[in-house]
């Protein structure tokens, strides 16, 4: 895999920050489904390798996105009976 020590700075710098949005996004996941789960594959799976964190695509797998959708309508549903009241 791909070796950041070995890249010049400029181009080190873009991979190192890279990886840590994914990180970033990774965590959001957890705090957005307010659950420590984790998926087999993409952004909510529980380990990432180099090649994860440094590659071109960095995806919700069908589970995750599934679940993000689900807890993305109830919270709309919340909101418009809030919103009744």
């Amino acid at each position: 895999g791909p070796l950041l020590a070995d890249e010049a700075g400029a181009q080190r710098d873009y991979f190192y920050g890279r990886a840590m949005a994914r990180i970033a996004a990774h965590e959001l996941y957890h705090v957005v489904m307010g659950s420590r789960a984790h998926c087999h594959e993409g952004v909510a799976k529980a380990s990432f390798s180099v090649n994860d964190l440094l590659d071109e695509r960095f995806d919700f797998d069908r589970v995750a996105l599934a679940r993000l959708r689900q807890r993305a309508a109830g919270a709309e549903m919340s909101a418009e009976a809030s919103a009744r009241r």
